[in-house]
């Protein structure tokens, strides 16, 4: 009830700390948090613990709730603080690292999976050459067109441009030329 440490396992010091012999019963859970930035295990604490702590820290801190926390080395806790039926508070931390590597992980893969997809939608729809929309893309375009001029109104004008005797460069110049043209 007065925030101070009674009852801790040999994980819980190992992770708090380099020196588990300092932790006492009795200690303070404003000094176990200081122990624990100045040891690095609190990433966004490294710069100056003691100000981390000074913001962190609150009379109400272990009221109950869930918070998760990055660790030094891509650790990730969940702490769950709950309040025991005689008054005491009691805070049960997780390790979620595993949890918090998959969904990452996960991420990143849909992540992957979508820069794909929109790869594939890209080359279905454009020209290898050119990089301009092919037949489907134009398709596509003008449904889209139509539906807007059938909500809002207005006009569709479509510009048709034909390379005459285009063949002739690539039988003479060569298929180099002609892609060039074509680039052009």
């Amino acid at each position: 009830a007065d925030h101070n440490l009674l009852i801790w396992n040999p994980a819980f010091a190992q992770s708090v700390t380099d020196h588990p012999e300092r932790l006492t019963e009795g200690i303070s859970l404003r000094d176990i948090l200081l122990g624990a930035a100045q040891a690095g295990r609190i990433p966004g604490a490294a710069d100056d613990p003691e100000a981390w702590v000074q913001g962190y820290y609150s009379p109400d801190l272990l009221e109950p709730g869930t918070e998760d926390f990055e660790f030094a080395e891509d650790r990730h806790v969940r702490m769950v603080r709950s309040r025991a039926a005689n008054g005491e508070h009691l805070v049960l931390r997780l390790d979620i690292t595993e949890v918090v590597r998959s969904k990452r992980a996960a991420e990143e893969y849909a992540e992957e999976l979508e820069a794909a997809n929109h790869s594939i939608l890209y080359q279905a729809n454009h020209d290898e050459l050119t990089g301009l929309g092919n037949r489907r893309h134009l398709a596509t375009s003008f449904a889209d067109l139509i539906r807007r001029r059938a909500q809002v109104g207005g006009e569709i004008v479509a510009l048709h441009i034909d390379l005459d005797r285009f063949k002739q460069i690539n039988d003479t110049i060569g298929h180099a030329a002609g892609d060039q043209v074509l680039k052009d």
